[in-house]
């Protein structure tokens, strides 16, 4: 905890750590108040809360004031514009993995397989698009937000120099929103899949987007 008496400048920092019976995470925090500007960090966008629960990963971040970070929802054009912005944002994400081996008839059977998921919101004031026009948003409010997902996974099976790969899938999706005026969202499907090393493989690609665009969009797919 800090105070600058001559500057009237309140700064708090708080640093939340669990490990117990498995769980393990880590929250850090961080008040800041002086007379024009204040913010609230429950993590950021780059150093964000984590809990791991029995291989589970989680992370999440929290921002509120008038001193707002860069997100995964600010374009390179509004990036600096948001050091003195108003407004919140919040985000998660989670992440599991799993790798196993097996073993039958002399032969190793392996596959692995991760899945991710997240959210990205942000609502923040006076937004200028890319296009140079200020959006309206709902009393000078615009809302931003992003959710997304992916899987991947395979199996093989091995012994000695031979390696087969028996079945290779992946998949990921995201749908991007921005609010009001101008209105946009667009998203995204990716599906891929092969199997016996390629002997049989494929893809399925869908994608659409609707409206005007003010600063970000999709990524795009591979």
């Amino acid at each position: 905890i800090q105070y600058d008496f001559n500057n009237h400048i309140f700064q708090a920092g708080l640093n939340v750590g669990i490990n117990y019976n498995g769980v393990t995470g880590n929250f850090p925090s961080e008040l800041y108040m002086d007379p024009v500007n204040w913010h609230v960090y429950i993590g950021t966008p780059l150093t964000r809360g984590n809990l791991t629960v029995l291989g589970v990963n989680a992370t999440s971040y929290f921002m509120v004031g008038t001193q707002m970070l860069p997100t995964p929802l600010s374009g390179s054009r509004d990036a600096a514009a948001l050091a003195s912005a108003q407004g919140f944002a919040c985000g998660a994400e989670l992440y599991v993995v799993t790798d196993k081996e097996y073993g039958l008839l002399g032969f190793t059977v392996y596959g692995y397989a991760n899945f991710t998921m997240g959210f990205d919101v942000m609502m923040t004031k006076g937004v200028t698009c890319a296009n140079g026009y200020a959006a309206s948003g709902i009393n000078g409010w615009y809302l931003r937000g992003n959710v997304y997902a992916s899987f991947n996974a395979a199996v093989g099976i091995k012994r000695k120099k031979l390696d087969v790969n028996i079945l290779t899938f992946s998949a990921s999706a995201q749908v991007y929103a921005e609010l009001m005026d101008p209105s946009y969202v667009c998203g995204y499907l990716d599906c891929n899949y092969s199997i016996l090393a390629g002997s049989i493989s494929g893809s399925f690609n869908y994608d659409f987007q609707q409206g005007t665009a003010c600063i970000g969009g999709c990524t795009q797919s591979n």
